[in-house]
Formats: C-alpha cells, structure tokens, sequence
C-alpha cells in the first residue's frame, strides 16, 4: 500500500512544487515515511530514497526522455 502512496506523491509532486501550503504538506508526508525506511523492504526502502532524491531536485526527473531501443542501437554504431 505504502508502494502507491510513493508512486502518487511522485506523479503529484511537480504540480504542488507552485503550490506553497500543499508542497510543505508533502514534505511532511515524506518526512514522516522516512522514519519508517529502515524497517520497510529493500523495494519499498529504495522507492522512499528516490523519492526524497527527487523533492531535492526540485521534482524534475532525469528519465524525461528516455531513448527508445532504436535510437541506443544506431547510437551504438
């Protein structure tokens, strides 16, 4: 369960980064699932890192244009 909450605060995440009282509310939810990192899976525990990663980056992705299979095996050449 706690696997879908993370998948939706990264989807929402960008669209609260405008939205002062919203982003500090998400901060807080990050905060308080972090505490609970070390007795989770190692799935669930890395989900949280990436998260936490991804709220100091601001919410900007480095997987925003992912190359297709194509492209990598002409790029290979």
């Amino acid at each position: 369960m706690l696997e879908y909450a993370i998948i939706f605060m990264e989807n929402v995440g960008p669209f609260l980064l405008h939205r002062k009282e919203e982003a500090i509310k998400l901060d807080g939810y990050i905060s308080y699932i972090e505490k609970f990192k070390d007795t989770l899976s190692n799935r669930v525990k890395f989900m949280i890192i990436d998260l936490m990663e991804l709220r100091d980056k601001k919410w900007v992705s480095e997987k925003i244009n992912p190359m297709t299979l194509l492209p990598f095996k002409e790029s290979k050449k």
